[in-house]
């Protein structure tokens, strides 16, 4: 066995090893950021071994990286006017993880053949978010990162390897795309049905937590993928099995069926209505929030309060107003708040222009890769409303992998334009 070979199966292993724990974000937990940081290095070393230093820096790639080295210089030097400094520096170490994250990434996924793993790798994580979520449901049982589990709370709401329902609905959320166009792009009669269980099993999981944001984007994709991705007779087909679906499940398990009918109700009539939960059910606690954050960002002549500092600056006159909550509950508002109007804005538009290049440039593609790009493009597109649901995504990395994918094939994407 050559040294080459033993160093790319060390990396490769080493590679998904570490993807997996960052959509297993308690595991990764376990290690301080420091920790992260230097593991995240180790990757970084057999990645260089394994290319033999050899890098890609074509025009995206240098793009990318230089706005994403900009972001940690720029978080660095908030350092100086931050009210918690220690904040600013693990917030900074996080960044910088991101980076790392970002950058094997795009060395790793090449080409199209390439992308094509990251497919497979989304779909078996998804499979296996639907499994746990489906065992919670079944026996009202956690994982002991679960905060019911750490309550002691008995509850049927999924909460999956996430410490609640929010954060969990939220990743999902954004692999969903990825499990939509499954089908089109392996072509297999089987997949079409897998991914047809497993996509009702997810509209199910969203129904029961509540998640009224993951709810409006699902149906919004899966109209899309509807009206423009099927042809008429699938179309009569689908309408025809989701009657009988629906039918059967109501005749043979009404209790649940009617459970589900009740929270799914509620959540709607909610919309509507004010609730001064602690459990941020009620808009309006939202819209205090982003009025808070905007407020953060003038505060500091629109250089942000600095990075990881939003909790900081929800005194006792702000959280008066929130009933207690601290949390942004909008990435993009905090990082308003955090990281200033500028890079927020840059960073917004790029998220915008590159859904909207790669979904011109998917039909454009004659073979089954148009599909990845479809996926890519609907992800990035609701990545926004869909960060809107957890408290605070800063902490995690998963949605890293998933933005660094999704910047692959627009590299990978533009290359071949």
């Amino acid at each position: 066995m050559s040294l080459k070979f033993k160093f790319k199966y060390l990396y490769y292993f080493v590679f998904f090893v570490t993807l997996i724990s960052y959509f297993f974000p308690n595991i990764h937990f376990l290690l301080s950021y420091k920790m992260q940081l230097l593991y995240t290095l180790f990757l970084l070393l057999l990645l260089y071994l394994f290319s033999q230093g050899r890098i890609n820096l074509d025009n995206n790639h240098k793009s990318a990286y230089f706005f994403l080295i900009f972001w940690i210089i720029y978080s660095l030097i908030t350092y100086f006017w931050a009210l918690n400094k220690d904040f600013v520096i693990i917030t900074t170490f996080r960044y910088l993880v991101n980076f790392i994250i970002f950058f094997i990434i795009m060395e790793s996924c090449d080409n199209y053949k390439q992308s094509s793993k990251f497919m497979i790798f989304f779909y078996i994580i998804l499979l296996i978010y639907t499994i746990i979520a489906f065992w919670e449901i079944i026996t009202w049982n956690h994982l002991p990162t679960s905060s019911f589990t750490q309550r002691n709370v008995i509850s049927f709401i999924p909460t999956g390897p996430f410490f609640n329902q929010n954060n969990f609905a939220w990743i999902i959320t954004l692999l969903l795309p990825f499990i939509i166009f499954s089908d089109k792009y392996f072509n297999y009669r089987f997949m079409y049905i897998i991914s047809s269980l497993l996509l009702f099993i997810i509209l199910v999981i969203f129904m029961l937590q509540g998640a009224r944001i993951a709810i409006m984007i699902m149906l919004v994709e899966l109209f899309i993928y509807f009206i423009f991705f099927q042809k008429m007779k699938k179309k009569i087909f689908i309408i025809f099995i989701l009657f009988f679906i629906f039918f059967f499940i109501n005749a043979k398990f009404p209790n649940e069926v009617n459970l589900i009918k009740a929270k799914s109700i509620d959540e709607i009539l909610s919309l509507s209505k004010e609730d001064e939960s602690y459990r941020l059910e009620s808009m309006e606690t939202r819209i205090i929030l982003i009025h808070h954050a905007i407020e953060m960002c003038f505060d500091s002549y629109l250089f942000g309060i600095g990075s990881g500092n939003f909790v900081e600056n929800m005194n006792y006159e702000r959280t008066i107003t929130t009933s207690g909550i601290k949390d942004a509950h909008n990435f993009i508002f905090e990082l308003v708040a955090t990281n200033g109007f500028f890079l927020t804005l840059f960073f917004a538009i790029s998220i915008l222009v590159i859904s909207i290049k790669l979904l011109i440039r998917a039909r454009k593609v004659d073979n089954r890769n148009k599909y990845l790009l479809y996926s890519a493009g609907i992800s990035l597109l609701f990545f926004i409303p869909a960060s809107a649901m957890p408290s605070s995504i800063l902490q995690y990395h998963c949605h890293w992998v998933v933005l660094s994918y999704i910047y692959s094939l627009y590299s990978i994407s533009s290359r071949a334009n």
